[in-house]
């Protein structure tokens, strides 16, 4: 079969596509999508992809981009992605995507989940993340206000997909409330464990000296409470990550080292620092 669509309109449960233009050909237990194009949630999605049926292969590709699609719809489209910790109702946002995603099929024909690949290079523009529990739960830390509406600069990460388990790599978060650091891992049964770092600058009280050290510059860029999340989608804990903590010491005290021996050797040059004039934000800390 070859079949050349031009489809006006197309609905099914959540989903409308508009101008939706393909040319799919199927042949040898194979079905190949070339050139698909589909206007929906306010922004256009384009695919080429392979479904291969074949009884050694059961094998799936698809290469997909987004342009300029809200976020907010898109979860809604696809049903929160049949979870319901982070929703529709959390974000906001213009998504540009460019996904690349591999799978394979059971002999019954159901998706087989530990062989999803996926690779994901994600722009997210106007971001906003609205009343998100986790975000909440570091009100200890931070002004509540705040965290209830967190409005993001754009925000570009690469994130991936593997043995069940989605990677979120380290990316610098600059929000209306501060620059936050943050990564982590989230897995198909629903176990996470997020990392983050929250500048020293920013907070009404500083961690005393005895819990974090004589190092503490609060001039200095670098210096930022390290804390973690970890749990699951219904039960978790946001604590002191003491173990990247410790991590951070020792990175800091080769630092120290090599600085001292440059003074040592004469070859020392201290950085100039430009100080931006911005307005103070502060974190409470329990």
């Amino acid at each position: 079969m070859d079949l050349h669509c031009n489809i006006k309109k197309l609905q099914c449960r959540r989903f409308e596509g508009k101008n939706i233009q393909a040319q799919i050909s199927v042949k040898n237990q194979k079905a190949v999508i070339d050139s698909l194009q589909v206007a929906m949630a306010g922004g256009r999605l384009f695919l080429n992809g392979m479904i291969d049926t074949r009884i050694n292969s059961r094998y799936m590709h698809a290469a997909t981009q987004l342009k300029g699609m809200y976020i907010d719809s898109v979860f809604y489209i696809f049903e929160n992605f049949h979870q319901n910790f982070l929703e529709q109702k959390h974000l906001q946002g213009e998504v540009n995507a460019a996904i690349d995603l591999t799978s394979k099929f059971k002999q019954d024909g159901t998706w087989d989940a530990p062989t999803l690949q996926a690779h994901m290079d994600i722009l997210l523009k106007n971001g906003q993340l609205n009343n998100f529990t986790p975000i909440l739960h570091m009100a200890k830390y931070v002004d509540e206000k705040a965290l209830k509406n967190l409005c993001f600069a754009p925000l570009h990460n690469t994130i991936t997909i593997k043995n069940r388990v989605i990677y979120l790599p380290s990316m610098e978060i600059q929000s209306n409330i501060a620059r936050i650091q943050m990564s982590g891992q989230h897995t198909f049964d629903n176990q996470i464990a997020y990392n983050f770092a929250v500048p020293f600058k920013n907070l009404k009280k500083k961690p005393n000296n005895k819990a974090f050290g004589e190092m503490i510059d609060q001039d200095s860029e670098d210096n930022y409470l390290l804390l973690k999340l970890k749990g699951n989608t219904h039960h978790y804990k946001i604590s002191y990550d003491i173990e990247a903590l410790k991590g951070r010491l020792r990175d800091n005290l080769k630092a120290q080292k090599k600085i001292l021996q440059a003074i040592l050797s004469g070859t020392y040059q201290k950085k100039e620092k430009t100080k931006e004039l911005t307005v103070d934000h502060y974190f409470e800390f329990d």
